[in-house]
């Protein structure tokens, strides 16, 4: 399979390729460079933390997992 190098320097990923990896418009790709090769990669993306894992990881705070049943339950963690 090819592509062509445009005069802006972008190539387009087929469409079969993008389907079989699950690229989406969007998608960061990592480029590796190996003597003669480049290779693209999915970048993974961190996960974000959750409000309480980051409470929870917080040096400074004195929160507690246990305060949490005290929230209202209206309140989306």
């Amino acid at each position: 399979m090819t592509t062509t190098l445009s005069s802006k320097g972008q190539i387009v990923i087929p469409a079969p390729v993008r389907e079989r990896h699950n690229f989406r418009v969007g998608d960061e790709l990592l480029i590796e460079e190996r003597e003669d090769e480049i290779i693209l990669k999915k970048a993974r993306r961190k996960r974000k933390k959750s409000l309480v894992q980051w409470m929870l990881d917080c040096p400074a705070s004195d929160f507690k997992i246990e305060r949490v049943r005290d929230l209202p339950k209206n309140i989306k963690l």
